[in-house]
């Protein structure tokens, strides 16, 4: 935090070559550009406006350090300590259904078939709660009897993450038709930040009907009253 008297000056702060404690464990990015990208130097109004991130690289480290920085508005020039820390955040997702084999059913009649991958079948615990619709799914292996789709994206664009924001926009659909019953399953890895779950298998059960599901059979009955 930089005290401005009147709000008008934008402050340039310049990375110093020393660190207080340990070692860098990361740079400094612009959130909005690439984040491999180190940044030597700033503005205070990009701090204000949150561009500013900093880019951990790994968790096996110390994960607080302080960088020491220059601060200047132009004539004057100050010094000072930026401590940085992370705090990991947990996470880990199980499947939450009563029959954990057979969390996504396709039962089919005779067409190729689409059924929803919705957040209902998952278990996800994280330090964070309030903070699940920012989780991020990354699609560690593909299912081999049909493909994951989204409806925010192109049809012919391939689907390798999303969030749990797009639930119920995430589909598994069908390759093929198929005669007999079959298996299938993809691999799902849910993170927030660094914090990551391990990875959890969805099966997929396939099941061929021999004939259509009759919704409804009405009875005619006439009744003869008289002539």
């Amino acid at each position: 935090e930089i005290i401005d008297i009147d709000g008008s000056t934008d402050y340039e702060i310049t990375l110093l070559n020393d660190t207080v404690d340990e070692e860098p464990n990361g740079h400094f990015a612009n959130g909005s550009a690439d984040l491999l990208a180190k940044l030597s130097s700033f503005k205070y109004s990009e701090v204000v406006n949150g561009e500013i991130v900093f880019k951990f690289d790994s968790l096996g480290k110390p994960l607080d350090y302080g960088q020491r920085v220059s601060i200047s508005d132009g004539v004057h020039l100050t010094t000072a300590v930026l401590n940085i820390s992370a705090i990991p955040i947990n996470i880990s997702a199980s499947i939450n259904t009563q029959d954990p084999n057979c969390p996504l059913i396709v039962n089919v009649i005779s067409d190729v078939l689409s059924i929803p991958l919705r957040q209902e079948i998952l278990n996800i615990d994280m330090d964070q709660p309030e903070r699940l619709s920012e989780v991020t799914v990354k699609i560690l292996q593909q299912p081999s009897q049909g493909v994951l789709f989204s409806e925010d994206l192109d049809e012919n664009t391939d689907l390798f993450s999303f969030t749990l924001f797009m639930e119920g926009r995430i589909t598994y659909t069908l390759n093929d038709k198929f005669d007999q019953n079959t298996s299938d399953s993809f691999v799902l890895q849910f993170s927030l930040g660094h914090g990551q779950s391990y990875p959890v298998t969805i099966p997929v059960c396939i099941n061929p009907l021999p004939y259509p599901i009759l919704t409804h059979i009405g009875t005619l009955i006439v009744q003869i009253l008289g002539e």
